[in-house]
């Protein structure tokens, strides 16, 4: 959990940062091109969740979102001043299908791994 955290935190500042440093990008541009990663994982996140509860399992889920998370960020590491904005965009969407594959289903392994009385407190340490 802790190195989903820090992997997001990591990303939400730093590309923001890249898109003005590299491509000469507004603020407000740059926070514009984390939509698709915000907006992807807030789909894929309900999604798996949805997936979570029909199928039983949620380790498939977690793998998947590990997998696409971590395609996607390589993907983004060979970006450089002269790439496209569709490639931009392309690898931010896969980015945020990692994301909301990782941490929704994350969040319910957690919680089924403890007792009722418990689930609070794992609850809020994920946070």
């Amino acid at each position: 959990m802790a190195i989903n955290g820090w992997n997001f935190v990591m990303q939400v500042y730093y590309i923001p940062s890249f898109y003005q440093l590299v491509y000469n990008y507004s603020a407000t541009k740059s926070g514009v091109m984390l939509l698709p990663i915000t907006l992807l994982q807030t789909a894929s996140s309900t999604f798996s969740g949805l997936i979570v509860h029909w199928v039983g399992r949620y380790r498939e889920c977690i793998l998947f979102g590990w997998l696409c998370w971590a395609i996607g960020l390589g993907l983004m590491s060979t970006l450089d001043e002269n790439t496209s904005i569709g490639k931009q965009i392309g690898y931010s969407v896969l980015i945020g299908v990692g994301v909301g594959n990782t941490l929704q289903p994350a969040l319910i392994a957690t919680q089924a791994g403890v007792e009722r009385r418990d689930m609070a407190v794992v609850t809020s340490f994920r946070k």
